[in-house]
């Protein structure tokens, strides 16, 4: 379990530099990261899409390379220590060097009014139903901007339903992010043979 903000760069890194890279790997790639911390060290805000390297040290050797989705008002200094996440999309590991899409950026500055934080509920009817049925999946999520949901679903709609036929119990998870942070919500279907 990752312990803070602070601290995921760190675990992240050397679960994909350890033993069991490959597998870890293999269960980051494509999901939204957690929220982590480190330094501005280059940005490239006028490329498309924006470019900010960040180091786990100011003025450090760049290990993560994020791609941004949006580029807030706020702005970014080179610099300055900043809240980030995004997808995993490549990986090298001598030297260690995590490019992410989809990335969001967030300076740690107390000036920097980020807006109310987003909220998401889920439910699922029926909440069991037999293989071969479909079951519906619906969420409504407030002061959002992007909402994912998981098993294989990916980018959805802020509110909205999905009719999914699970072949097994299934937790189903919508997350959603916005200027003011993140939120989640699971709920589960049951599945009878």
């Amino acid at each position: 379990m990752l312990q803070s903000a602070r601290g995921s760069y760190f675990e992240i890194r050397d679960l994909l530099t350890g033993a069991d890279a490959e597998s870890w790997w293999d269960d980051l790639r494509g999901e939204r990261s957690p929220v982590m911390v480190l330094w501005v060290v280059e940005a490239d805000l006028d490329s498309s899409p924006p470019v900010v390297k960040l180091a786990p040290k100011r003025g450090g050797p760049a290990e993560v390379t994020l791609l941004l989705e949006y580029l807030h008002d706020w702005g970014l200094r080179v610099g300055e220590e900043v809240r980030f996440n995004g997808i995993p999309d490549s990986l090298t590991r001598n030297p260690f060097h995590l490019i992410l899409g989809e990335g969001q950026v967030w300076p740690l500055r107390g000036d920097v009014d980020r807006g109310p934080r987003p909220s998401v509920s889920i439910n699922i009817e029926p909440s069991e139903i037999a293989v071969g049925e479909t079951a519906t999946v619906r969420w409504a999520s407030e002061n959002a901007r992007e909402a994912r949901l998981n098993q294989g679903v990916g980018k959805v709609e802020l509110s909205g339903f999905r009719d999914l036929a699970p072949d097994t119990t299934t937790t189903y998870t919508v997350s959603v992010r916005g200027p003011g942070g993140e939120a989640t919500a699971s709920a589960s279907v049951r599945v009878r043979p």
